[in-house]
C-alpha cells in the first residue's frame, strides 16, 4: 500500500529596500553584491531591478521550523553585510524618500519600456515583495488543485501589506503595490498586458503552460512590431513573461502577491499556504469549486470548496484598500477566519508560526494600517505624504523589521 504524502516543501524570497538610518533610499546594492562575489552568500543575496533593492532567497524546506532558521540566519547575515556601509535593509517599497536607480545590468528594461510603456515599467520596479514557494505534491492529479488553492489565497497580502504610500506620495490604499500592478499601469497594448490580474482556475498543469505561452506570444508580437524580436527571444521565456499572481516554476508554484514584510509575517505567509496544502494532502480531502458567489468551505478533515472568480475579485478589492481592517466588505475577514483555523490544524505543532496572522486578524491592523496610524500621530496630513513622511515611514518599518528578527546581536536600532 502506497503511503500518503504528509507535507509539501516551502521556501521564501524576500525583497528589501536599502536606506540610510534616516530612512532615505540608498543605491548601494552593487557595492554589496561586489563584496560577496565568490562567496556562498552570492547564491542567496541577489540583485533586483533597482540599485536600492536586494532579494534574499531561502532553500526549500519540509518544515516551517527549517524555513524559519534558514531565513533568520540569512537576514542576520544581511545585517552584518550592510553595517559597514552605513545602510540598513527595510521591508518597504518606494514611498518618496529618495529614488532608486535602475539596475544597469537589467537588459530586459528596454523591452519592458516598449511593451509596458516608458515610465510605466519603472513604476513597477519601485515596489518590493515577498514570494512564497510551495513544492508540488507527488500525486500529479492534485497539482492543478494545489495551484488553484494558491490562487484562492491570493488576498493573503491583506495580512502583510507595507505599501500604504505610493512612490508619488499618494495614500488611500492599504497596498499600493498590488493596486499598481493590477490597476495602475496604462499600456497602449491593453490593461492586461502585465497579466497580473486574478486568473480563472485551471483544470490541468498544461493549461498553466498554455496561458504562459499565450502571454509570451503577445509580448513577442509587440516586440516584433518594434524590431526587437531577437532581443526578446534571448531574454524572455514563457515561464518568466508577465506578472501573474501565481507562477509555475520547475518544481514548485510561486505565490507573488505579498508585499515585502517583516520576518515573522514572511514566515507566516508561507506557513499559511503550506498549512492549507498539507492539511488537504495529509487528509486526502476533496477539493471542489463553488459555482455561487460568496460561497466557500475550508472544513478541517472534511473538504475544501474554493470561492469562485467573482468572490475572489471582491476579496482582492477589500484587501487592496483596507487590509484586514474591520470595515468595508466583511467577506475578506470571514474568508480568512475560516482559512486560518484550517491552516492552523494543517500545521499541527507548527501552528504557532501563524500567531502573527492571528494577532493581525484580531486587531484588524496589518503593517500598512499600523504605519498610517503612527504617521497620523506625527506630521502626516491626510491624503498626501511628503518626503519627510516617507522617510519616517521607512524608519518605522525598519524599527519593526529589526524588532522582529530573532537574533539582534549588536545592531544599532533605528528609532522613528
Amino acid at each position: 500500500m502506497t503511503q500518503r504524502q504528509k507535507h509539501t516543501t516551502a521556501g521564501d524570497e524576500l525583497e528589501v529596500m536599502l536606506t540610510t538610518p534616516e530612512g532615505i533610499i540608498s543605491n548601494r546594492a552593487p557595492e554589496l553584491l561586489n563584496a560577496i562575489r565568490g562567496t556562498p552568500m552570492e547564491r542567496w543575496v541577489v540583485r533586483e531591478a533597482l540599485d536600492s533593492q536586494l532579494e534574499v532567497i531561502t532553500d526549500p524546506h519540509p518544515t516551517i521550523t527549517g524555513l524559519y532558521n534558514d531565513l533568520a540566519f540569512k537576514l542576520q547575515a544581511l545585517e552584518e553585510l550592510c553595517a559597514p556601509y552605513g545602510i540598513v535593509p527595510v521591508p518597504a517599497s518606494e514611498m518618496g524618500a529618495g529614488r532608486g536607480i535602475l539596475n544597469k545590468k537589467l537588459k530586459r528594461l528596454e523591452l519592458y519600456d516598449r511593451i509596458i510603456g516608458i515610465g510605466e515599467a519603472k513604476r513597477l520596479m519601485k515596489f518590493s515583495g515577498t514570494h512564497t514557494n510551495h513544492g508540488w505534491p507527488t500525486n500529479k492529479e492534485l497539482r492543478p488543485h494545489f495551484y488553484n488553492i494558491q490562487q484562492a489565497l491570493d488576498s493573503t497580502y491583506g495580512f502583510t501589506s507595507t505599501s500604504p504610500i505610493s512612490p508619488e506620495g499618494l495614500t488611500g490604499m492599504n497596498s499600493w503595490r498590488v493596486f499598481t500592478f493590477r490597476h495602475g499601469i496604462q499600456s497602449q497594448y491593453g490593461d492586461d498586458v502585465l497579466g497580473n490580474g486574478l486568473q480563472e482556475y485551471v483544470t490541468s498543469m498544461e493549461e498553466i503552460d498554455q496561458r504562459a505561452l499565450a502571454k509570451w506570444i503577445q509580448w513577442r508580437d509587440i516586440a516584433k512590431k518594434q524590431g526587437r524580436s531577437t532581443l526578446f527571444g534571448k531574454l524572455f521565456k514563457p515561464e518568466n513573461t508577465g506578472y501573474i499572481p501565481v507562477r509555475k516554476k520547475e518544481a514548485w508554484n510561486e505565490s507573488r502577491g505579498n508585499d515585502a514584510t517583516t520576518f515573522p509575517l514572511a514566515i507566516a505567509a508561507t506557513a499559511y499556504v503550506k498549512g492549507v496544502l498539507d492539511h488537504a494532502l495529509r487528509e486526502g480531502l476533496p477539493i471542489t469549486y463553488a459555482t455561487e458567489d460568496n460561497t466557500w468551505q475550508f472544513q478541517p478533515g472534511k473538504r475544501i470548496i474554493l470561492p469562485n472568480y467573482a468572490t475572489r475579485v471582491a476579496l482582492d478589492e477589500q484587501a487592496m484598500k483596507y487590509g484586514m481592517e474591520k470595515k468595508g466588505d466583511p467577506r475578506l475577514r470571514d474568508f480568512h477566519a475560516e482559512v486560518l483555523a484550517f491552516a492552523q490544524q494543517g500545521l499541527k505543532h507548527e501552528a504557532h508560526y501563524l500567531d502573527p496572522f492571528q494577532q493581525i486578524y484580531n486587531t484588524g491592523e496589518n503593517p500598512s494600517t499600523k504605519l498610517m496610524k503612527e504617521l497620523r500621530n506625527e506630521t502626516y496630513i491626510n491624503g498626501s505624504a511628503s518626503h519627510v513622511d516617507a522617510a519616517r515611514a521607512n524608519r518605522c518599518l525598519r524599527r519593526d523589521y529589526l524588532d522582529s528578527l530573532p537574533v539582534q546581536r549588536e545592531i544599532q536600532q533605528c528609532v522613528a
